[in-house]
């Protein structure tokens, strides 16, 4: 298995969860 998929699986999913929040904050509802 690619070691890299471990690293880059959990960092892509904190970098979309990141970016929604920020979202949010600069379009509040």
């Amino acid at each position: 298995m690619n070691i890299g998929w471990k690293i880059a699986i959990p960092v892509g999913m904190a970098a979309v969860l990141i970016n929604a929040v920020l979202g949010m904050l600069r379009h509040p509802l």
